[in-house]
């Protein structure tokens, strides 16, 4: 999933849109992810809980955050998707279009966002990238 989610990524945004704030409450994934992004030119901040999430919402802007990837089930005692989801319309309420917004887990849709699942399914709608792969 590591390999598609960065790809897209790379897709949807670009390094000099801003840093990207990834939330993902799955240490080794997140981690990945994080040292994927790095390698491409990507700065990153990552948090691992909603609360920490809800801390930094307030200072996204002055931290030059352009995107955030949000998993649907930040702690394992969520219900499906719903603090992806919360979140993100707490971060397009302060933030509207100049955050970017997108799900990145392959079973976690992130309603209201830009991209609601930034996976495999995603990069299969763009012309001829599958062929890329």
């Amino acid at each position: 999933m590591t390999f598609y989610t960065v790809y897209a990524i790379i897709q949807f945004m670009k390094p000099s849109d801003g840093k990207i704030l990834i939330v993902e409450d799955n240490a080794l994934f997140g981690r990945v992810l994080e040292g994927e992004l790095n390698n491409n030119g990507f700065e990153t901040v990552r948090v691992t809980t909603m609360d920490d999430a809800l801390a930094l919402l307030p200072t996204l802007g002055e931290m030059g955050v352009g995107g955030a990837l949000l998993d649907g089930n930040i702690s394992s005692g969520s219900r499906l998707n719903e603090e992806g989801t919360e979140l993100n319309r707490r971060i397009k309420a302060l933030y509207g279009d100049t955050v970017r917004t997108a799900g990145i887990a392959s079973s976690d849709i992130v309603d209201g966002a830009d991209i609601p699942d930034l996976g495999k399914d995603f990069l299969a709608d763009i012309p001829g990238i599958m062929d890329k792969l």
